[in-house]
């Protein structure tokens, strides 16, 4: 047993497949077969996006509990194979095990990815028999989904109806208006956020920051989008490169290219992201041979995304 649990530690300090496929062969051989260690081994391959092997393991258990099915789900989605992720959400539901709230968020995310928003609505009906909608991790889940799928107002209902909010729901809803060109909404509800947040010891992340810039830049707030780029940099999100490619768009949107330039100029080592809003900024304010220029040097340096 204490071998067992020593491996198991092993497993979850993981950083690669060869230790995972070792730890793997070291608990069949002291024969531990119990439905957690099954678990504990499908989470460590699908953390290496071994999801195939994953599912192997899956196969061989006698009775896979909620953990089991709801890790396996979650790996196809993170190796966008959501449609995979269904499959096993719909076949779970005439097995023993029942869905929890991380199954019904995995789905809802699954649905997200394909953009199946018929699908998404009846998972959602599900979830509303089933008493599990008020949960924060679930409610977020259907806030991203309807936001991404352009519904916003009813994104906006998921949202006024959570009894709790987290810094993920809060900065879905916020990016739900913002990517809609509602970014007035956008900026009233980080308003809101702002004066909530000391009360619920919340601090927006780079995800929230990124979705304001980018409603400040629709909007034309050059004076909100400084002071947001303010709190980016005290906070260290400056070298995020999706917070940097959101702000290269609103400098330039709002007429301050060589405040763009600036920006793009404080990353150590640009991706095709930041490359890509850059050279549009300068292409629209006329500077073609600056564009080219970093059209070149994107290519030279093999940027990705």
């Amino acid at each position: 047993m204490l071998l067992d649990s020593a491996i198991i530690c092993r497993l979850r300090g993981s950083s690669d497949l060869l230790t995972v496929a070792a730890s793997h062969a070291a608990l069949l051989k002291s024969g531990a077969r119990t439905v957690s260690v099954f678990n504990h081994l499908i989470n460590a391959y699908v953390r290496r996006e071994a999801v195939p092997d994953a599912h192997k393991l899956f196969d061989e258990m006698t009775v896979p509990d909620v953990v089991s099915w709801t890790s396996l789900m979650a790996g196809y989605v993170h190796v966008a194979r959501p449609d995979d992720a269904l499959s096993l959400f719909h076949y779970m539901l005439n097995c023993e095990a029942q869905p929890n709230p991380f199954t019904y968020a995995t789905a809802i995310n699954a649905c997200s990815r394909l953009a199946d928003l018929a699908l998404g609505r009846t998972i959602h009906a599900r979830m509303e028999t089933c008493g599990v909608r008020s949960d924060v991790v679930v409610s977020s889940a259907l806030l991203d989904m309807y936001g991404k799928s352009n519904e916003v107002d009813d994104a906006r209902k998921i949202f006024d109806d959570m009894i709790e909010r987290n810094v993920v729901s809060w900065g879905s809803m916020i990016s739900a208006y913002a990517q809609n060109a509602r970014g007035h909404e956008a900026l009233a509800l980080f308003g809101e956020f702002l004066r909530a947040s000391s009360s619920m010891s919340l601090v927006p992340n780079h995800f929230m920051f990124s979705s304001v810039v980018n409603a400040c830049a629709s909007v034309g707030r050059l004076g909100l989008g400084r002071s947001s780029h303010a709190s980016i940099v005290c906070r260290g999100y400056d070298s995020n490169e999706v917070v940097a490619g959101a702000l290269i768009d609103m400098y330039s949107k709002c007429g301050s290219i060589d405040y763009a330039r600036k920006v793009f100029d404080h990353i150590e080592c640009p991706s095709l992201v930041p490359y890509t809003s850059m050279i549009i900024a300068a292409a629209k304010y006329g500077l073609g041979n600056q564009s080219l220029e970093l059209f070149d040097e994107m290519i030279a340096q093999g940027s990705e995304a």
